[in-house]
């Protein structure tokens, strides 16, 4: 793939940390990143990419958290050698400031303009979408925030005959920030009173979107609009809700993905989410996108009906690990179509058999994402090497076998075997209050990780969980 990909100004990838950027250094020669936090695992890192970090720039600094302050921050402190003039940036989302900026900065931004991202990531618009293309969209109802209440709430929970879910259709962030769950009427008058007259983290809105709460399995897919038509990744299990990783009262929060078994009735989802994403796919290549996007579905319990909830028009949670599965298993990663998609305004003509392999299996495998638990701003206290290890359930602890990059090739790893990547941050750093979710660290394993008879996590990888958490001197959040 390199030889379709390569430009003479490799781009690079902005974000917090290395690992969500690292995907294109894979099939992308000269490819660098600059993160934000210094981590355990910018060594392992630094073999594949070349990587700048400000916490090491700017030693004793809070760190930013947006690509915006981010890529503001490296241009005041004069230490990077990524940000010059001219230049190619790989980022999560685009915004109108960091527009603004790279306009005076000459850089080529890698990611859709907000017009034409926006109104796919809005939720209510990509129901309304949904249903004009006469797609499968779950019911839902526009609510103006002031004239929400008990009463309103009562009228929905009749209509739909249980509880309701109330979001926020413009909320940019997502990992389920902005999602949650009435089962009373009466629980509406503390949700009301934490936004205010419509503030979020800090967002304003003052419309909210209802729907129903279904009982199911979260599952996504990811799609990517590409010269080549558009291209679908495996049906995903996405994993919601862990209490292990999570501080208490979340609803609708990602924790994770697990490729393989977990979905009933696998062959038609698979078949019914394919047909969807390429659907929207191709509606949002009529509007100029063009790169990954990540479809979230709701699989009905025993796979009766399949709902598409949202549209997520960016690098969403799958990435990098989803490429270095897939560069595992010897297939050609989606995301270096993203990358083919916009660097190359010449596509060549590449084999059906190529552009296919990216929906084939690459499980079983999955990944678990660590949060800060605390309901406060909490440090880490020991140092944890990314990497490699085996769980010896003798000792109740993991053993590092050696470097966690790049993913060992299919077949050659174990059922105990488990990577740690994604950080940890290194000791000293003062992790976020839980409620901003603050990542820890990301546990891949090659096996699946949900108990089928229980629908949990299953007990031996709860213990991984649990040691990595002490292993960071962060004993008190053991579940």
């Amino acid at each position: 793939m390199a030889r379709h990909v390569r430009e003479d100004s490799p781009p690079v990838g902005v974000g917090e940390r290395a690992y969500p950027r690292l995907g294109p250094a894979l099939f992308t020669p000269g490819y660098g990143i600059l993160c934000a936090v210094q981590t355990a695992d910018l060594p392992e890192i630094r073999r594949l990419a070349k990587v700048e970090c400000l916490q090491e720039i700017l030693p004793g600094a809070r760190p930013p958290s947006d690509t915006f302050s981010i890529l503001r921050q490296a241009g005041l402190a004069g230490g990077t050698q990524f940000l010059g003039q001219g230049g190619s940036l790989l980022l999560y989302r685009q915004t109108a400031q960091i527009r603004r900026m790279a306009d005076a900065m000459g850089w080529r931004i890698l990611a859709n303009p907000p017009e034409t991202r926006l109104p796919w990531e809005n939720k209510a618009s990509f129901r309304g979408r949904l249903l004009d293309m006469g797609l499968p969209a779950l019911q839902f109802e526009i609510l103006e925030l002031e004239s929400l209440g008990g009463d309103e709430c009562s009228r929905l929970m009749d209509r739909w005959g249980g509880p309701i879910v109330l979001q926020i259709p413009c909320f940019p962030q997502g990992g389920g920030r902005s999602s949650f769950v009435v089962r009373e009427p009466a629980e509406i008058i503390d949700l009301r009173a934490e936004w205010g007259r419509g503030n979020h983290r800090g967002h304003r809105f003052s419309q909210v979107m209802a729907s129903p709460w279904l009982s199911g399995i979260s599952a996504s897919m990811e799609g990517c609009v590409t010269p080549w038509g558009v291209l679908v990744s495996p049906l995903q299990l996405q994993l919601v809700d862990i209490p292990e990783v999570l501080p208490p009262n979340g609803f609708g929060r990602f924790c994770g993905h697990q490729w393989g078994a977990g979905i009933p009735g696998a062959g038609w989802v698979q078949e019914m989410a394919t047909s969807i994403t390429i659907k929207v796919g191709n509606a949002m290549a009529a509007e100029g996108y063009r790169g990954v996007f990540g479809l979230d579905f709701l699989v009905e319990n025993g796979g009766r009906a399949i709902w598409a909830l949202e549209c997520n028009p960016r690098y969403t949670g799958a990435f990098p690990t989803l490429t270095l599965l897939q560069w595992a298993h010897g297939l050609a990663p989606l995301e270096a179509f993203h990358v083919m998609s916009w660097l190359r305004d010449d596509p060549v003509e590449l084999p059906p058999e190529l552009l296919e392999a990216t929906s084939r299996p690459v499980g079983p495998a999955a990944q678990i994402l660590l949060f800060n638990r605390d309901p406060w701003d909490t440090q880490v206290s020991q140092e944890l090497p990314s990497g490699l290890y085996e769980w010896v359930q003798a000792e109740g602890k993991g053993r590092r076998k050696g470097p966690a990059l790049p993913f060992p090739a299919a077949g050659l790893c174990k059922t105990e075997d488990f990577l740690i990547l994604d950080g940890p941050p290194l000791p000293g750093h003062r992790l976020k209050p839980g409620r901003e979710l603050e990542r820890v660290a990301r546990i891949i394993f090659f096996r699946d990780v949900v108990d089928p008879s229980s629908g949990g996590i299953a007990m031996d990888v709860r213990q991984v969980i649990q040691w990595v958490y002490r292993s960071l001197g962060l004993e008190k959040v053991d579940p």
